[in-house]
This record gives structure tokens, C-alpha cells and sequence, in this order.
């Protein structure tokens, strides 16, 4: 019967007609379930009881506003509240019913994952030693971190869309933590010293943070990061500490606008891969940015680029480049080291304007070529050795008047003009 259930699941998010109502009591018989989703559920009155051998709680949309003081959970190892509306605490100290400001769990010390979305504030709880993963997305009104020091061993904390937090504090105390997400935090301003001292943490976000307009001085402990997403937010200058991320992977600071220049250190990137820095201010690279060695993707759209360094030709590991100006700029002046970007595959030069002197090298490698709404009256590579290619856009290149050596037969073409063309069609026979 009963004892042989383990697991109940069943959303009511959607169900049409009546409302439904379960009876708590039922719950409580079920001694052997270990994993309970009631998601948008409604009981007939309050669940005071619980399975016993209870391990994971889902309930999206829980409508009490309070823990009973007697519920036990003491095997429960995750509990997902999201989109609850828990703001109140019935405890031996508080009336029932009673708004208070923090909500305590104090009956969960086996917790390894916890999920609370939209409550009032954040729990503050006993030291719970097994807690490794807390998302707390959407929660509206967090205004503020609780103290860390109550979850030694998270591993991973996710704040995202939590429109009103402000003020962080604690980090220093997290030895363990390797991913911090903390994607539209609108409100946030700072980040503080201390989550500059996390040296296991090899994930942040910070994407949509518009008012974050620094990083802490000191990026030194961050010796494990390997993804950095910093997407939108409210950066104005880069820290040269920057450059100490020997295992940072990939950036992306894609809409910061305030963004005008890359730290002089990144030449001390060894492990970075992908950089994307689309849509910035900035308008050139480090003279030494040729000795990002393991570099194999660079997404520069919407920048004011106007001249590659001349070392950029060492990037030999790089595959895609894409690099678009506006039209009031001028052109983008390619170094003689430019065909010394042996794997090269996707080639996006878009914008500009002004004239430029075709190169006697040529990428052999390339697949993808890209400038469309280009005015250069000619292209700034020999397509004589490009024997690769399988898409070719010249669509509003305007000015363009020929190409040197065009390449074999190509099967995506869009052409310039109808008179280029002609031209091409011509070369290709």
C-alpha cells in the first residue's frame, strides 16, 4: 500500500474548473516518499506533517505565509519554494501571523540544496554545513545577503532577477564557492573586497548589473575563474588585475558601454579563449595583444576599432573574427601580419569606410567571408589561396570596385552590385 510510494509528483498550475484542495493529513501517511512536488498546490488547512522520510520538497507557488513551528524536515536535502509567498514565521517568540523581517528554518541541517523565490528577505539560519547550492532567483524584495558564514561549503549561489538587492556581504568566508551568478541585480552597486578573495571560483555573472560600474581593485585570488560574463552592465574601467586570470576561458563584456580600453595585462591571458567586447567604446587593442596565444574567437560589433596592432598576426590559434564600426569611422587598417592568422575560418569585417591595400598573403583556412556594408574599393586579403570557401557576402559594398585573384566557385554568394557580378561570374570562368 502507502509504505511502498516514494515519490509524488503533480502540477496544478493549469488545472481548469474547481479549485483544488489536498488534505495534509494523507501526506503525513506516507511514511517511505522521498520526493514530494506539489507545485501550486492548496491544502484544506495548514501541512503540519510531513513524510518522514522526506528528501526533496517542490513546491512552486506555496501559499502559506509561514512554517509551522512543529513541521519536521530533518532528512529533507532539497527544498524548492520558488515563487512562494512565505514572508512570516509562527515561533515560539512571534504571535502567529506576525510580519517579522527574517524568516528561520531552523529544524533543516541536512539542506544541500535550497530554493526560495519571492519571499520577503532572505533566511538567517543555523549553520548548515552540508548547504552546497542556494538559488534565491526572482526573490523581488532581497534587499541584502544573509551572513555567509551560516554555509560554509555553498559551492553555488544563484541571485538572479533579484531586482532589489544592494548590499553584499560575506564572500571571504566561502572557501568553496566556484559559481556566483548574479545576473539583473539592477540595484546592485559595488561588489564587495571580499568576493575578490573567493579563489575557487571559476563561474561569475554579472550581466544587466547596470549600476556596477567597477570590479574590486584586487582580482588576484580569482587564480580559478574560468568564465566571466559581464554583459550589459555599468563598467566603466577594467582593473589591470585583470591580467592575473591565467585560467580565465572566455569574457564577455558585450554592452558595456562605458568600457573605452582593455588593460595592458591581457597579454597575460594564457588560457583565454573567447573574448567578446561587441558594443563597447573601445577603439583599439594592446599593442601585445598578439600574445594571447590561445585565443580562438574575437567579437568586437559595434566598436570604434580602427586599426588592428601590427603583432595581431600571432593570434595563430585564432577561428572567428568579427569586427564592426560605424559607417562615420574610418576604415579598419589591417597590420602586414594579418595573413599570419593561419586558422582563420569566419572573417566579419562590417562598416567603415575609406580605402585600404589588399595584402600579397592569403588565409588558407578561411570558410566564411564577411563585409557586408563595407566601402573598401577592394578586399584586404589575396583570395587567390582561399580554396575554402563556402560563403561570401559582399551585399552594400558600395565602393568596391574589384577583387584581387577571386576564388573558386562559391556556393552562398551575396553580390555587391549587379556589375560586380558580372565581374565575378567572369574571373570564375
Amino acid at each position: 500500500g502507502t509504505d511502498k510510494i516514494e515519490a509524488i509528483s503533480f502540477n496544478l498550475e493549469k488545472v481548469d474548473g474547481p479549485e483544488v484542495c489536498l488534505n495534509p493529513e494523507a501526506l503525513a501517511k506516507l511514511r517511505n516518499v522521498r520526493l514530494l512536488h506539489l507545485n501550486h498546490a492548496n491544502f484544506v488547512f495548514e501541512p503540519y506533517n510531513l513524510p518522514l522520510e522526506l528528501e526533496w520538497l517542490e513546491w512552486h507557488g506555496c501559499p502559506i505565509r509561514w512554517v509551522p513551528e512543529n513541521i519536521s524536515l530533518q532528512k529533507v536535502a532539497v527544498i524548492d519554494l520558488s515563487g512562494s509567498m512565505i514572508i512570516w514565521l509562527t515561533d515560539s517568540r512571534y504571535q502567529p501571523g506576525k510580519r517579522v523581517s527574517k524568516f528561520y528554518l531552523f529544524t533543516v541541517p541536512y539542506v544541500v540544496v535550497l530554493v526560495v523565490g519571492s519571499h520577503m528577505y532572505l533566511p538567517c539560519m543555523q549553520r548548515f554545513e552540508k548547504l552546497k547550492h542556494l538559488y534565491l532567483s526572482g526573490c523581488m524584495n532581497l534587499r541584502t545577503t544573509f551572513d555567509i558564514a551560516y554555509f560554509p561549503n555553498l559551492e553555488k549561489i544563484v541571485l538572479d532577477n533579484c531586482e532589489n538587492l544592494c548590499q553584499l556581504h560575506g564572500f571571504d568566508t566561502l572557501k568553496k564557492l566556484t559559481h556566483l551568478s548574479m545576473k539583473r541585480c539592477s540595484e546592485l552597486r559595488e561588489l564587495p573586497n571580499s568576493i575578490g578573495q573567493v579563489s575557487c571560483l571559476k563561474f561569475l555573472d554579472i550581466s544587466l548589473c547596470t549600476k556596477l560600474s567597477s570590479l574590486p581593485e584586487d582580482l588576484g585570488n580569482w587564480k580559478s575563474l574560468t568564465k566571466f560574463k559581464a554583459k550589459r552592465c555599468g563598467i566603466v574601467v577594467l582593473t589591470e588585475t585583470l591580467g592575473t586570470l591565467e585560467k580565465l576561458e572566455k569574457l564577455s563584456l558585450k554592452g558595456c558601454i562605458g568600457i573605452q580600453t582593455l588593460p595592458l595585462s591581457m597579454r597575460k591571458m594564457k588560457s583565454l579563449s573567447k573574448l567578446n567586447i561587441s558594443c563597447t567604446r573601445i577603439s583599439q587593442f594592446p599593442e601585445d595583444f598578439g600574445m594571447i596565444s590561445e585565443l580562438t574567437s574575437l567579437k568586437a560589433k559595434g566598436c570604434r576599432i580602427k586599426q588592428l596592432p601590427e603583432g595581431f598576426g600571432m593570434l595563430v590559434k585564432l577561428r572567428t573574427l568579427s569586427v564592426e564600426t560605424p559607417k562615420t569611422n574610418h576604415n579598419i587598417k589591417f597590420p602586414s601580419s594579418f595573413c599570419g592568422l593561419c586558422s582563420l575560418e569566419k572573417l566579419t569585417i562590417l562598416g567603415g569606410s575609406g580605402s585600404n591595400e589588399a595584402d600579397d598573403g592569403f588565409l588558407s583556412s578561411l570558410r566564411s567571408l564577411n563585409f557586408k556594408g563595407s566601402s573598401l574599393p577592394n578586399l584586404p586579403i589575396n583570395m587567390s589561396g582561399v580554396t575554402n570557401l563556402s560563403s561570401l557576402n559582399l551585399h552594400d559594398c558600395e565602393q568596391l570596385v574589384f577583387l584581387l585573384h577571386c576564388p573558386p566557385l562559391c556556393p552562398t554568394l551575396k553580390p555587391a552590385s549587379a556589375v560586380l557580378w558580372r565581374e565575378f561570374r567572369t574571373f570564375q570562368t
